[in-house]
């Protein structure tokens, strides 16, 4: 447990935002039913939640910019939470086990969000609300349940796609915003049915990862 602390923690250095970290904090927790919470409102931090056993839940919640939020659960039954409000923040989430679920939300500009899942009937939800977004959800299981919503600053969620329990909602309004959406899963379950929308002048880009994916664009 303690190397693999050490190399999600080493992961998230590497990928931090570019600027100074102010501060930075580390818990780690081996058990069950434990909580971890984690409270910034001044930005520039780094904070990682390693928990390994059951029924744990981790809850981050940051304001301001340049963060790095992290959460690595082992284990089943797990629950993580985190809301970051500001610019240029990362947020990863990885669980190993079944039943666990992740959730995000980010409000700001130039955030990423990243998710990671392997196992059984796990579920994440990944709602972000900005421009220059990068947004990537990997899960590897079966009876798996992804729902991503992306808006841009300007305008509301365009597009749609919705297959054995997943769905993906995706939106750009301005040819200026980098929007890149990924979503992968692993054998055992269905193709994932994409629907993307986008205007005039917008351009949006989806990578499924999967070659048996079935794209449709509509104005």
């Amino acid at each position: 447990m303690f190397r693999s602390f050490i190399l999600f923690a080493a992961f998230c250095l590497i990928n931090a935002p570019q600027g100074s970290i102010a501060q930075e904090a580390y818990i780690v927790q081996v058990g069950s039913q434990n909580d971890a919470a984690n409270l910034d409102l001044t930005g520039e931090s780094l904070a990682v939640i390693a928990q390994k056993g059951a029924h744990n839940k981790s809850v981050q919640l940051s304001a301001g910019g340049s963060n790095l939020l992290a959460t690595a659960q082992i284990g089943d039954h797990n629950r993580s939470g985190t809301a970051v409000f500001g610019n240029q923040n990362f947020v990863a989430t990885a669980q190993l086990g079944f039943a666990n679920h992740a959730s995000a939300l980010v409000v700001g500009g130039n955030n990423s969000v990243s998710t990671v899942q392997v196992g059984f009937a796990n579920g994440s939800d990944v709602a972000l609300f900005g421009s220059n977004a990068q947004v990537n959800v990997e899960q590897t299981g079966a009876l798996l349940h992804s729902s991503l919503v992306v808006t841009d600053q300007y305008g509301g969620p365009g597009g749609s796609t919705k297959s054995a329990g997943n769905s993906l909602h995706a939106g750009q309004s301005a040819l200026s915003d980098g929007l890149s959406v990924g979503v992968v899963q692993g054998a055992g379950d269905a193709p994932v049915n994409a629907m993307v929308s986008r205007d005039s002048a917008g351009n949006i880009m989806i990578r499924p990862g999967s070659a048996t994916t079935v794209l449709k664009l509509g104005n």
